[in-house]
């Protein structure tokens, strides 16, 4: 399975209204035993770890190590304004592989 797929089917799956890939492969740092870094946002609430093993069944079988992070836009606003470092460098270095509207799948 390509990232390409990886974010369709995510996107069939959860209904984000962003995918975004951060860490190495974003940097263009990554190794052979680099994991692929996924942060999806959903326009709904939930519990994140609930939302993320929905998000990894959506994915069995991708054959590449991944670190799933799913997160309703109010939490990832409420953690913004706590000054979550992980997710102002996710938004500041990361790559936004979709954004609902924008018919952008990378």
């Amino acid at each position: 399975m390509t990232l390409r797929e990886a974010v369709e089917r995510l996107v069939a799956a959860l209904a984000p209204e962003e995918v975004w890939l951060f860490g190495s492969w974003a940097r263009g740092e990554a190794g052979p035993d680099s994991d692929v870094d996924l942060l999806v946002v959903v326009p709904y609430e939930g519990d994140p770890k609930e939302l993320a093993l929905r998000g990894y069944r959506a994915l069995r079988g991708r054959g590449f190590p991944l670190d799933l992070l799913v997160y309703p836009r109010a939490l990832v606003e409420q953690r913004l304004g706590e000054g979550s470092l992980l997710l102002r460098e996710i938004f500041r270095e990361g790559r936004c592989l979709y954004a609902r509207g924008s018919g952008k799948v990378a």
